[in-house]
């Protein structure tokens, strides 16, 4: 069978899955010594698979008018990606390209573009960067297949990736969202496919974490047993975790007194005070804490304390809290926790006040970004930007970023395109106009998402905001 043909019978799936959820496979195979009880799915994703996929496509889908707009806008993007000057940039449009049709269940156009990458690419690349950049298209194609339910889809374009490193982090995507939904013989047989024994290991750990998480504690157990060395830590690490979630704190302790790596086992009992924290066992969470043997696990420890304590309205505490951490890095991530509690909780005014006293300048420009964010998401996009105007690095790419999407999606998009204009970093603009155009084809104005397009000069950014009004020309709104 051709690429072509194998791209035709793999749309056709993915389309049919997005309409349905992946049925519930038998228990794991290598767990049925354990364990004659299937596991069933219970999970909120996969219960709400179906519905999420009607509410996104609608009963009656796209219109005509709809499909071939957002046709011609990736054709545009497909012309504009030819001409980028920079041979990498310009394969990594390429791959942007597939994941887009991808999402949008167009797998046949997805491997196109996934494919062209070589021959627009072919002599100005190393032939290692051209499959490098190739195997990102397609495991980019392979994420969204599998988040669509197509899991055997997944798989086959997974299978279509050269690096091995590459091909196992991709099985991996596919192993964890098969584990989380409750389908343990499926993930094992696609853990199978992956060779490496570590990054097989890694695969093995999502199930026995789906495991625990499921509240088979001792099946998860036994498999994490049987996982390879260097990984086997944090198998168990992750179902302490589940069992301090569940609420099982006795039991996570006992489960990671039993963990070999002395840093896995300090950051075990991290999570555990944080889930006792969360609990509102704050002194059995501060027992917790103050039995951990690694300082740099204790501290994070006791911001987790003062994090759930500003989460529950008890800022003054939390702040107290914070101040018991000798160490400024460790202190600051605490009191930006508390600061974005505050802000969460539309307390504004006593989240910059926290944010001005936070010496460490990275974690200060963390924390006005929070407050920065939570303007935005509740309309107040004048505030945000003040807030946002200070700020530098990261923070400052992460709260533009915020303030573009909440004006987007409030359509002020003229706020939203100036906000993203201020982005310094080339990748996160693209991807935020990305989130900006797909907002502005919901409304079905193809002509403005060119118009805007036609503004950018980086012809890579260009290419992003074509892609996204391209996917949001085929959104439908829910009915009813």
């Amino acid at each position: 069978m051709t690429r072509a043909a194998k791209a035709d019978e793999g749309e056709q799936e993915t389309m049919r899955r997005m309409r349905r959820p992946i049925l519930a496979g038998r228990t794991w195979r290598a767990l049925v010594w354990l364990s004659a009880a299937a596991i069933v799915c219970t999970c909120a994703g996969c219960r709400n698979k179906s519905s999420r996929s009607r509410k996104a496509t609608g009963r009656g889908g796209p219109t005509i008018e709809q499909r071939k707009a957002s046709s011609r806008l990736f054709g545009l993007a497909e012309s504009t990606a030819s001409g980028v000057p920079n041979p990498w940039q310009r394969a990594m449009a390429y791959a942007a390209i597939a994941e887009a049709r991808a999402r949008t269940g167009n797998i046949r156009d997805a491997v196109a573009a996934a494919e062209r990458i070589e021959s627009v690419c072919g002599g100005q690349l190393e032939e290692m960067q051209l499959t490098q950049a190739r195997d990102a298209a397609y495991a980019r194609i392979a994420a969204v297949r599998a988040e669509a339910g197509d899991i055997e889809g997944a798989k086959a374009s997974a299978g279509e990736i050269v690096a091995e490193r590459s091909a196992s982090q991709a099985y991996q995507a596919i192993v964890k969202l098969q584990a989380e939904g409750g389908h343990l013989a499926a993930a094992a047989a696609t853990a199978d496919l992956i060779a490496e024994a570590e990054q097989h290991a890694k695969a093995r750990r999502h199930i026995a974490t789906a495991l625990a998480r499921q509240g088979e504690v001792e099946a998860a157990k036994q498999a994490a047993a049987t996982i390879y060395d260097t990984v086997r830590s944090s198998a168990f690490g992750d179902i302490a975790a589940a069992q301090a979630q569940a609420g099982d704190f006795a039991g996570a302790k006992l489960t990671a007194k039993a963990i070999k790596d002395p840093i896995v086992r300090a950051e075990t009992y991290r999570w555990i005070a944080a889930a006792q924290a969360e609990a509102g066992d704050l002194a059995g969470a501060r027992a917790t804490a103050n039995g951990i043997d690694r300082y740099q696990s204790k501290v994070w420890a006791i911001g987790e304390i003062a994090k759930a304590q500003a989460q529950a309205g008890q800022v003054r505490e939390a702040l107290a809290t914070a101040k018991t951490i000798n160490d400024g890095g460790s202190r600051g991530l605490a009191e930006m926790t508390i600061a974005a509690a505050q802000a969460a909780a539309g307390d504004i005014a006593g989240a910059k006040r926290t944010a001005a006293d936070i010496l460490d300048e990275t974690w200060r420009g963390w924390a006005y970004r929070a407050v920065a964010k939570a303007q935005a998401e509740a309309g107040d996009a004048a505030g945000a930007r003040a807030t946002a105007a200070g700020l530098t690095a990261s923070p400052k790419v992460h709260a533009c970023t915020d303030i573009a999407t909440a004006q987007a999606r409030a359509r002020d998009f003229a706020g939203a395109q100036e906000m993203v204009r201020q982005i310094p970093d080339a990748r996160a603009k693209a991807k935020a106009c990305a989130v900006v155009a797909e907002e502005m084809g919901k409304t079905h104005d193809d002509r403005a998402v060119e118009a805007w397009a036609e503004s950018v000069a980086d012809p890579t950014v260009r290419v992003h905001v074509y892609l996204g009004g391209a996917r949001g020309l085929l959104y439908v709104a829910p009915q009813g």
